[in-house]
């Protein structure tokens, strides 16, 4: 029995250093670090996804197994290249540029995924990127369904990436589709006006829930996070950091966060503002000390590190 079973993007994040036009290759992908983040923190995880038969993919896959996340189920192709991605930092913030046509996450079809450890599992967490392209819509789509079948709790972060759709009507229309079996969702405060078109937080949210999803979670940036139910809402300050890098920052709070819960043993009608303040604080500390760090996967801070900070 696996605690979560991720299934989406594994790539290659090329982020830039202090040379002009130089870049580090680090482990990245949504899902990928949602896992891996869950696994430092005690979580029984595993990924199902698509990377080339290269260099890339074999960093990736030895990437993954040093976070003790179950590869198993990954799938290796011959024919295309695992996917990249350069991150260039604007004044905005973080901007990337994705190397993905017909490489090997797209690829993923739904005869690959590995029912089995849907049926084995508490938690099933996806996002948008890999609803972008058949077959892995199809793929994905599939999966969720059948978790959804097994009882699994559901976990979705749109992480809306505007280069990889052909339109936002279509990013919002597929975003919106899945909803109903969605039982939390993660998601920017730009994410969030895009997805409804409100500018109000509270009315945007409620607009989400009423589609399916028992708890939203919202990253505000450096003022930290908010979180609604149909019973409850606050919001949760973050710790001010020096910060270098905000590439994974979000992923690193959703991990941190759905760990609480999956060893809180807590389910979602029970969830107070008590419990939830708590848990958005101890998620926030860990996205806070991701951002001191150089990476998505390879900022990751420990259990030890975010109770002590």
């Amino acid at each position: 029995m696996f605690d979560v079973l991720g299934l989406g993007e594994l790539l290659i994040d090329f982020t830039p250093t202090e040379r002009a036009m130089t870049y580090q290759a680090n482990p990245g992908g949504a899902v990928a670090n949602v896992l891996a983040m869950m696994s430092r923190l005690g979580c029984k995880s595993a990924f199902i996804g698509k990377i080339g038969d290269d260099e890339f993919g074999r960093f990736l896959a030895k990437s993954l197994q040093e976070f003790e996340v179950d590869i198993s189920s990954l799938v290796w192709s011959k024919k295309y290249p695992t996917t990249v991605a350069f991150v260039d930092r604007t004044d905005e913030g973080e901007a990337f540029r994705f190397y993905r046509n017909r490489t090997a996450d797209v690829t993923l079809k739904p005869v690959q995924v590995d029912e089995q450890k849907l049926i084995d599992t508490r938690l099933f967490h996806f996002g948008s990127v890999s609803l972008t392209e058949e077959p892995s819509r199809s793929a994905t789509l599939m999966a969720l369904e059948f978790a959804k079948k097994s009882g699994c709790l559901v976990s979705f972060d749109p992480n809306y990436r505007a280069s990889l759709w052909t339109s936002p009507q279509a990013a919002i229309s597929e975003i919106l589709h899945v909803l109903p079996q969605v039982d939390i969702i993660k998601l920017s405060q730009e994410e969030l006006h895009f997805l409804t078109g409100e500018t109000d937080p509270s009315v945007a949210t409620n607009k989400l829930l009423s589609l399916g999803p028992k708890l939203a979670l919202i990253t505000l940036g450096s003022a930290g996070s908010a979180y609604y139910t149909d019973k409850v809402n606050g919001m949760v300050g973050a710790p001010e950091v020096e910060v270098i890098d905000t590439v994974g920052a979000g992923d690193v709070f959703l991990g941190a966060f759905l760990a609480k819960l999956l060893n809180g043993n807590v389910r979602l009608d029970e969830l107070t503002s008590e419990i939830l303040d708590r848990w958005l604080a101890f998620a926030n500390q860990a996205a806070a000390l991701s951002t001191t760090r150089t990476g998505a996967m390879s900022s990751l801070p420990t259990k030890a590190e975010i109770e002590n900070w």
